[in-house]
């Protein structure tokens, strides 16, 4: 379920950035460094998707119900897919996941 937000809030982000794409022409992610301003590519695709499901075990590992943790991890996707499908179309909320490595 977490890769297949992740691909839904990749085709959020390629709808609304297509000028400025997330991913480079070798799949690797684009984002701008928040320190420096220049514009850096890191993981592929694929990987931050492979390591998608450890962030957030690792975001919420003090929830300890099943319940609890599914709702926590559902409520970082609203919140990323809200921002990401309203004016200005920000990645801010989205930034920590794709830049996970």
């Amino acid at each position: 379920m977490i890769w297949q937000e992740m691909n839904r809030l990749l085709e959020l982000d390629q709808q609304h950035h297509s000028s400025r794409p997330l991913l480079d022409e070798h799949g690797r992610v684009r984002l701008k460094n928040p320190v420096t301003g220049v514009t850096e590519t890191g993981l592929k695709w694929s990987e931050v998707l492979e390591r998608a499901p450890g962030y957030f075990s690792m975001l919420h590992h003090t929830i300890r119900n099943r319940e609890a943790y599914g709702k926590a991890v559902h409520g970082h996707f609203i919140r990323i897919a809200k921002q990401l499908s309203q004016p200005p179309y920000l990645r801010t909320a989205a930034w920590p996941i794709w830049r996970f490595n």
